[in-house]
């Protein structure tokens, strides 16, 4: 499985220059966006929800439990 360090090797910049462009959150050059998503795509690139969802602080599961004999 790829890492954004993976695409951030393939396309010649910064882990941190993958990040915002795969996420949107700020600007980057169209070239270059265009150069990561073209790096991601070729190694496969997936983001891992569970590891961002623990970065952001947030779980978007369910969990129970259940006591036998309790009703």
């Amino acid at each position: 499985m790829a890492t954004l360090k993976d695409v951030a090797q393939k396309a010649c910049v910064d882990v941190s220059t993958v990040s915002r462009a795969l996420n949107n959150t700020s600007y980057v050059h169209p070239e270059t966006k265009a150069r990561i998503v073209a790096a991601a795509k070729e190694l496969g690139y997936r983001p891992n929800v569970m590891a961002k969802a623990l970065r952001q602080g947030r779980r978007h599961t369910l969990g129970g439990s259940s006591c036998p004999g309790s009703t």
